[in-house]
């Protein structure tokens, strides 16, 4: 908070111009690694039988909404330099609020009768 307050009152049109890039990509990379970790726990626990083996398919859900999500940022850097468009953080965001819906709906329906995993 504080670096992006001195940012905003020491150069506030770079604040304007990038300061949501800024925060937006690392805040949907943290949400792309909670995303990963979720399933390594839920693998994790079907390893150490804490979980039944059907539990697996939650890994294979985990791991490929989290994968779609980093594709979605590496593919939106990568079309940002080829043709910048002005509506393209938007459509970004948009699938990636998305992709974070679907990974909270799947954890909801897995964690809905037994509560949270133990560590």
């Amino acid at each position: 908070m504080g670096g992006g307050a001195v940012w905003f009152y020491v150069a506030r049109d770079s604040f304007v111009a990038h300061g949501h890039d800024a925060a937006a990509i690392p805040m949907f990379l943290a949400i792309v690694v909670a995303v990963w970790l979720n399933g390594r726990d839920v693998d994790k626990a079907v390893t150490q039988g804490s979980m039944p083996s059907d539990a697996s398919r939650y890994v294979r859900t985990y791991r490929a909404i989290s994968t779609a999500m980093l594709l979605t940022l590496a593919a939106t850097v990568a079309a940002n330099f080829l043709s910048p468009w002005d509506h393209l953080v938007l459509w970004v965001e948009v699938v990636l609020i998305t992709l974070f819906a679907a990974f909270w709906l799947v954890q909801t329906r897995e964690l809905w009768d037994r509560g949270l995993r133990s560590s």
